[in-house]
C-alpha cells in the first residue's frame, strides 16, 4: 500500500512539472504599447577647416612668400578672427592672429607656427592641430557645434589653401509624434536574446499576442545626439493572469 502511494505521488509531481508554462507563446494574454518621439534629420557637428601651408620660399626667386596676406575664421558665438602674415591689416570687428615665419621655413614649420598662434589667441573658440605628424596641414575645429560662415581668404590672399572638411550644423529634428516602422523587441523571462519583434504601425502602436503569464522585457533604441550611436531603452512588464492586456508606458525616442 505504501509503495502504491509513493508511486502515485511521484506521478502527480511529474505531471505538475510537465504542465508548468514558462514565459513566451502559448497563452491568452498580450502586451501592447506605442512609440512616440522625433526623427533625427541632422546630427549636430562642429565646423572643421583644413589649411594647407607651403615652404616660405618662392620656387622661382627663392624669396619668402609669407610677407603679407590673411584669411578669416568665424565662430558660433559671433567672434571673428583673421590670421595674418607680415603687417597687420587691422580688419575691422575682428581679432588678429599674427603668424611669424622664418625665411625659408618648411611648410611643416609654417603649420606649426600657425597652430601655436591660433591656440594662443583663439583657444576659447577654436582648436588647431596638425593633420598628422610632420604635416603641413592645419586642422582648425570650432569648439561649439553649429552653422558658421566658412573660412575665407582676405582681401590680400595669404599663400595657403583652405578646405572645409566638415560643414558645421545644428541638430535638426522633425515634429514630435507617433513613429512608424520602429522595431520593438520582446524578451521572454530571463532569455539572453529577444523572442520576437514587431514594427510599429502608422500610429506608432505595437503588440505581442498569445503570451503566457510571467515576466517580460520590451525594448527599442533611441539615438544619442552627441555621437549618433544607438542606445537601448527598455521596460519591464509582468503578466499576472490569463487574457490580460498589459499596456506599456509610451516610449519617447529620437529615431
Amino acid at each position: 500500500m505504501k509503495k502504491i502511494y509513493l508511486v502515485a505521488c511521484i506521478i502527480s509531481i511529474s505531471a505538475l512539472n510537465s504542465c508548468k508554462k514558462y514565459e513566451g507563446l502559448g497563452g491568452s494574454s498580450q502586451i501592447t504599447g506605442k512609440i512616440t518621439g522625433v526623427d533625427l534629420l541632422t546630427l549636430p557637428r562642429a565646423e572643421v577647416t583644413n589649411v594647407t601651408c607651403f615652404n616660405n620660399a618662392d620656387p622661382q626667386s627663392g624669396l619668402p612668400i609669407y610677407t603679407k596676406g590673411y584669411f578669416l575664421l568665424n565662430t558660433m558665438n559671433g567672434a571673428g578672427y583673421y590670421v595674418y602674415f607680415g603687417a597687420n591689416p587691422n580688419v575691422l570687428g575682428r581679432t588678429g592672429i599674427p603668424v611669424s615665419v622664418a625665411n625659408g621655413a618648411s611648410g611643416v614649420s609654417v603649420a606649426n607656427s600657425m597652430i601655436l598662434a591660433i591656440n594662443s589667441i583663439a583657444g576659447a573658440d577654436l582648436t588647431a592641430t596638425a593633420y598628422a605628424n610632420s604635416s603641413d596641414i592645419v586642422v582648425i575645429t570650432n569648439i561649439k557645434v553649429g552653422n558658421v560662415p566658412d573660412a575665407a581668404d582676405g582681401v590680400v590672399k595669404a599663400k595657403i589653401d583652405i578646405d572645409i572638411a566638415v560643414q558645421g550644423k545644428l541638430i535638426s529634428l522633425s515634429t514630435e509624434g507617433a513613429l512608424r516602422n520602429i522595431d520593438v523587441y520582446i524578451v521572454y523571462g530571463n532569455d539572453a536574446i529577444y523572442g520576437d519583434k514587431f514594427k510599429t504601425d502608422n500610429d506608432g502602436h505595437y503588440w505581442f499576442k498569445g503570451l503566457t503569464k510571467g515576466a517580460y522585457k520590451i525594448y527599442t533604441y533611441t539615438t544619442d545626439i552627441s555621437n549618433g550611436s544607438q542606445v537601448l531603452v527598455e521596460r519591464s512588464v509582468t503578466i499576472v493572469k490569463n487574457k490580460e492586456n498589459v499596456v506599456v508606458a509610451d516610449f519617447s525616442i529620437i529615431h
